[in-house]
């Protein structure tokens, strides 16, 4: 509600006057750092939260051949879990991540990001051959960042949160707080399934069969027009397993 006066503004570094409001709360700021709030202008106030690590867990189905899979491998005991990290190139299986390597991954500077905040996705690619050993079925792992960092207007990710203070005695609202929190957001991604099963034991039995038969002098048509047969059915086979899953995300 406007008051009617002309007030200096308390925003620093600010020497025109503005229009005085009444309201029950502090209008938002978004001069950041907030001076008196940060320990500098370089240092976030919770400037360890780099160092925090999150664990991702995600299983894959396939309904149709009964395979389950899951992002944490049966040969990582519990002790290998509290002592790895993530590394694409020392321990890509790995389902822990630090948040400053996410960060970093993504050519991002934590010290700057902490202030506005941010998202970003971890793409967890599955990307199996059923023909092959169930172990190699396993995922890969990447980092993108998703939200813009040049926006010109409401850059990062934050939300509001307001704390009300009820007073039981007196049954009134003693104390509103409301705080603006900037978060580093992380967003799991899951990529589709691609696999490839080929039937093996039929090609062999057609194959025989057309061998073990007398050929003709357009045998060696038939055989090539079966062959062209079953490399459709594998190409809509293919396209049909390609959809044929279930992935479950959970943390």
């Amino acid at each position: 509600v406007r008051t009617g006066r002309c007030v200096q503004s308390d925003r620093p570094n600010i020497s025109y006057r503005v229009c005085e409001i009444y309201g029950w709360c502090p209008t938002e700021t978004d001069i950041l750092p907030m001076p008196g709030y940060n320990f500098s202008a370089s240092v976030p106030l919770l400037d360890d939260a780099k160092e925090f690590t999150v664990l991702l867990k995600n299983e894959v189905i396939f309904p149709k051949f009964k395979v389950q899979r899951r992002n944490i491998v049966k040969n990582n005991n519990s002790n290998y879990l509290k002592t790895c990290f993530h590394n694409h190139d020392t321990d890509p299986l790995c389902p822990i991540f630090k948040i400053k390597d996410v960060i970093q991954e993504c050519n991002d500077d934590f010290e700057q990001v902490a202030y506005l905040g941010a998202v970003y996705g971890i793409l967890v690619n599955w990307d199996c051959n059923l023909d092959l050993s169930l172990d190699k079925c396993t995922p890969t792992y990447s980092t993108r960042r998703l939200d813009d960092p040049d926006a010109p207007i409401s850059p990062g990710f934050n939300f509001s949160v307001i704390f009300i203070y009820f007073h039981i005695l007196c049954k009134s609202v003693q104390r509103i707080l409301y705080w603006l929190v900037f978060k580093v957001f992380f967003s799991l991604l899951l990529d589709f399934i691609k696999f490839i099963f080929r039937s093996f034991k039929k090609l062999t039995k057609e194959l025989n069969l057309l061998i073990s038969r007398r050929l003709n002098k357009d045998g060696i048509w038939e055989i090539r027009d079966a062959f062209n047969a079953f490399k459709c059915e594998l190409r809509e086979q293919e396209h049909v397993n390609s959809t044929d899953s279930i992935t479950l995300p959970y943390t």
